[in-house]
């Protein structure tokens, strides 16, 4: 299945484990799911960096994960946290 095409626990779980690699590969962090979730609950709190409605609705917010300043991308209509960038 083509991961437009995911949805509700399997889009989820798609990225949880592209963050996970992403976090890895970039700034050599690991991440849990329980630590991803905390991410993703605490998305209202950090800051906004920038907003991007292209294809669909996407913020990319600022916040500290186990001391290191990172940038995520939350996708508004997934309603996850699909990506970090340095």
């Amino acid at each position: 299945m083509k991961r437009k095409q995911l949805k509700g626990k399997d889009l989820k779980e798609y990225c949880f484990q592209h963050v996970k690699q992403r976090l890895d590969e970039r700034f050599g962090l690991y991440i849990t799911k329980r630590e991803y979730q905390k991410l993703h609950d605490g998305i209202d709190k950090m800051e906004i960096i920038s907003r991007d409605v292209q294809k669909e609705p996407q913020l990319v917010l600022s916040t500290v994960f186990k001391g290191v300043k990172i940038h995520i991308v939350y996708n508004e209509v997934k309603n996850c946290i699909t990506t970090v960038i340095i």
